[in-house]
């Protein structure tokens, strides 16, 4: 179902049976993940960050 474990901890958004978005990794500074594509690597210089919790909640 989801498209790759290379990073940990990674929060897959499933979406009929697909993995639609994905927050990757998390940053202790600001209790941020970084989101990317779910069908790449990311690149944590150019990825858009979210809080943590905000993430959660925007799919929930």
């Amino acid at each position: 179902m989801a498209p790759y474990f290379l990073y940990t901890p990674t929060l897959y958004v499933i979406e009929n049976g697909k993995a639609t978005h994905a927050g990757i990794g998390y940053s202790e500074d600001d209790h941020s993940i970084s989101l990317w594509d779910v069908d790449s690597t990311v690149d944590f210089d150019l990825a858009d960050t979210q809080e943590f919790w905000e993430f959660l909640e925007t799919y929930e």
